[in-house]
């Protein structure tokens, strides 16, 4: 049988952190925050925030100037799991951050400023993680807001037949394969995980195809299909369809509507990042026996 798991993010919602001067400003989220340097004195003056989206390196600085800072520069495979600090009401009405903390999954932080007025923190476990910082600036930090979330599964639907095979959470998805004959019998995915392009196969992967190739940009918001159980083999049943949808109207579609239909359709700003489940054969017939989904949803942690 076909089964999909999701693994998505719970949305966030902490905060929010400082106060309500000056103006806003928004890294956005990011692929990779790879160095993150924070400027202070007697409170958090400023950030410089070099990060990677779509493959393309940006580096920003948001607050004022400050003739110190502490930075950390992360590994490929290094990101944040935990935000905490402080911020007080200072120069009479104003409200700034004092003292910032951020660190990794491997044990690595950053820390800066004054460890005075009113405490805060957010920590992500369960495999979750920071993507990107937002807030509002001044001739300082006036507040400083989290985009994060954590992976979350639900489902799975269907049985147990075949063999299990995962191609894990990719940072970019750039083709998807379909193989088929009176079903679908394989898929190809090629993708990108810390900046190296892999490409992985699972069930039969010759034959007729179809393949769609995804632009820097885009990503698989949506998927659905039919399984259809064997006859002769109750506890198998086999992918008869399969549609995936993208944020930017493309899709491709394989196979016939025979058996039992699913649909997941993400909701704004999610994405697919992979997939796995179970292959197989049975009476001569090639089939996917699971099938799986990662998902990444866009997650609000607060601020001031």
């Amino acid at each position: 049988m076909i089964v999909i798991i999701v693994a998505g993010m719970l949305v966030l919602e902490q905060g929010p952190w400082g106060g309500n001067g000056g103006k806003t400003w928004n890294m956005g989220q990011a692929d990779h925050i790879s160095n993150v340097k924070i400027h202070y004195n007697d409170a958090v003056f400023a950030f410089d925030f070099t990060f990677t989206v779509d493959g393309v390196t940006k580096t920003i600085h948001v607050g004022g100037d400050a003739p110190q800072y502490n930075e950390i520069t992360l590994e490929e495979d290094e990101y944040f799991t935990f935000i905490s600090g402080y911020f007080k009401t200072m120069w009479a009405t104003d409200v700034f951050i004092t003292q910032l903390t951020l660190e990794t999954n491997k044990g690595n932080s950053v820390s800066a400023g004054n460890a005075i007025g009113s405490h805060f923190s957010l920590n992500l476990e369960d495999e979750g993680k920071i993507l990107g910082f937002f807030g509002r600036q001044g001739s300082t930090i006036d507040a400083i807001e989290a985009i994060g979330g954590r992976m979350v599964k639900v489902g799975p639907w269907g049985g147990n037949g075949g063999h299990a095979w995962d191609m894990g959470q990719a940072d970019r998805i750039t083709k998807l394969k379909i193989y088929y004959g009176d079903n679908i019998v394989g898929l190809e995915t090629t993708y990108i995980l810390n900046g190296n392009s892999h490409t992985n196969k699972h069930g039969t992967t010759t034959g007729a195809s179809k393949e769609i190739i995804l632009e820097e940009d885009e990503y698989f918001t949506s998927i659905s299909g039919y399984f259809h159980a064997l006859s002769n083999y109750q506890r198998h049943a086999i992918v008869m369809l399969l549609t995936l949808d993208t944020n930017k109207g493309a899709s491709i579609s394989v196979g016939k509507k025979t058996g039992t239909s699913f649909t997941l359709t993400l909701e704004e700003g999610s994405k697919i990042l992979g997939f796995f489940g179970r292959a197989g054969t049975a009476i001569d017939a090639e089939y996917l026996d699971k099938f799986v989904v990662i998902y990444l949803d866009d997650i609000a942690g607060g601020s001031h």
